[in-house]
């Protein structure tokens, strides 16, 4: 799941991951975000793109979070979180 707040918050669901380990990526190219994850850190898989007009002035704020709606609950640990500089030619492809 994703939120995303322009002065409101609108979630859109992903697909339900079972597996142990799991990677997201977060791209911004100025204007514009987008959202995928991957099973093996190779390949991507999409999930959402948006607008948020203005990053080019602003600073951009991102958290991490771990939820389970029913049941009794979960726990999470994130590592290996890096920041890099790099283009995604095309959102859609898995690159």
């Amino acid at each position: 799941m994703s939120v995303v707040t322009r002065t409101t918050s609108d979630d859109t669901d992903g697909p339900n991951y079972p597996a142990g380990e799991v990677w997201l990526r977060a791209y911004c190219d100025g204007e514009t975000m987008a959202f995928h994850y991957s099973e093996d850190g190779q390949y991507w898989r999409f999930v959402r793109w948006f607008a948020i007009p203005g990053t080019v002035k602003r600073p951009i704020r991102a958290g991490f979070g771990v939820q389970a709606p029913t049941g009794a609950g979960c726990s999470a640990k994130f590592s290996d979180i890096t920041l890099r500089y790099d283009t995604i030619v095309d959102l859609r492809n898995g690159s």
